[in-house]
C-alpha cells in the first residue's frame, strides 16, 4: 500500500523541487526550444501537458497548477512569435523545468512527459536517501509513492506515431521490467544490439554478482543512484507480491530513450563503485547509503 506524503513533507518536497528547477536554465536558450515548433508540435505539446497535468493532481497538487496553467498558456498561442513570449511568461523558477519537456529529440515520446514532471522529485527522493536526513519510514513511503506514481503513468496509452517521425522508443519499457527481462532484449541477437558479444557477457556477470551481494539482501524498498551517478539515475529493489522474489528495477529519468543508455547504466554496477562527484556537478558526498552498496559488494569480491 502506497503512503501519502504528509503536508509537511510535501511541502519538504516542493521546496526542494524549487532548488533544482533552475540550475542549468539559460534564457537564451528560449527561442531555440520554441521557435523551431511547428503548430501540430504545439497542440500535442497542450495535450501532453493536460495529461501531465491529471497525473500530476494527486501527487504534487501545487506544482500540478502550475502545469495546469501553463496549459492555458499553450492553448492561447496564435503564432510562434508569440510562443517565445508565452513560454517567457512561466515563473523563471519552472522555467528550466519545462524547458526539459519541450527540448530533445525525444521531447514528443510518450510517456516521456510523465517522467521529466516527476524528475526532479526523483532528485529529491534518491539526495534524502543518500543523506538520511530523515525517517527510513519517510525514505520508504516515498519510495513507494514513487514506485506506485510509475506504474499509473505507464498506464497512459503512447501518443500515436506522428508525421515528423517522433514515435514512442521501445526502451522506455526496459526501465520497468526486472533485469531478467531487459537483458533478453539487450542480449547478442536482440533487437537491441549490443557492440560485441563479450559486453553482453560481462553484463551478465555482473548483474549475477550483483544478485549474489549482501546487496540483495538488503530490507526494500530502497532506492540508491547507479550508472553515472547523476541524480536523476535511480535502482529500486522490489519484491514480487505473488512470489516474494525480489526485482532490481533500473529508471534512468533524465535520456533514458537513447538507445544503450540502459547498457551503460547495468555495466555501471560494478564493485567499484564511486560514493564522490568529482564533476563539480554536487558538493562531494559520502553518505550511509553508497557506504552500505561498496561495502557489500566489497565483501563479495573478497570473499
Amino acid at each position: 500500500m502506497t503512503l501519502p506524503l504528509l503536508a509537511h513533507e510535501q511541502t519538504h518536497v516542493l521546496d526542494h523541487i524549487r532548488s533544482w528547477l533552475d540550475l542549468d536554465w539559460h534564457p537564451s536558450r528560449s527561442h531555440a526550444l520554441t521557435g523551431g515548433m511547428s503548430g501540430a508540435a504545439l497542440a500535442r505539446l497542450s495535450v501532453k501537458w493536460q495529461g501531465s497535468a491529471q497525473a500530476l493532481a494527486h501527487e504534487l497538487p501545487e506544482l500540478a497548477a502550475v502545469v495546469g496553467s501553463t496549459v492555458v498558456k499553450i492553448n492561447s498561442w496564435p503564432s510562434l512569435v508569440r510562443a517565445q513570449a508565452a513560454f517567457q511568461a512561466i515563473p523563471s523558477d519552472y522555467q528550466h523545468y519545462f524547458a526539459r519537456i519541450i527540448s530533445g529529440p525525444h521531447a514528443l515520446a510518450a510517456p516521456q512527459q510523465g517522467y521529466l514532471l516527476i524528475e526532479d522529485l526523483t532528485d529529491y527522493l534518491t539526495l534524502h536517501d543518500s543523506l538520511c536526513t530523515q525517517s527510513t519510514a519517510f525514505a520508504q513511503a516515498a519510495t513507494e509513492q514513487l514506485i506506485a506514481f510509475l506504474r499509473r503513468l505507464y498506464q497512459m496509452p503512447p501518443l500515436a506515431p506522428t508525421g515528423d517521425g517522433v514515435e514512442p522508443n521501445r526502451l522506455e519499457t526496459l526501465y520497468l521490467c526486472p533485469i531478467e527481462e531487459a537483458l533478453a532484449v539487450l542480449q547478442p541477437h536482440g533487437p537491441y544490439l549490443l557492440d560485441f558479444e563479450q559486453d553482453y557477457a560481462t553484463l551478465c556477470a555482473q548483474i549475477a554478482r550483483l544478485r549474489q551481494s549482501n546487496l540483495y539482501r538488503q530490507p526494500i524498498p530502497y532506492s540508491a543512484m547507479h550508472g553515472d551517478l547523476h541524480l536523476r539515475n535511480i535502482m529500486l529493489k522490489e519484491i514480487r507480491p505473488e512470489t516474494g522474489d525480489i526485482d532490481f528495477r533500473l529508471i534512468d529519468l533524465d535520456h533514458f530513450t537513447r538507445a544503450g543508455d540502459l547498457a551503460y547504466d547495468l555495466g555501471e554496477l560494478r564493485t567499484d563503485i564511486e560514493i564522490r562527484h568529482t564533476d563539480g556537478e554536487l558538493p562531494d558526498i559520502v553518505c550511509p547509503l553508497h557506504q552500505m552498496v561498496t561495502s557489500a559488494l566489497t565483501e563479495d569480491a573478497m570473499a
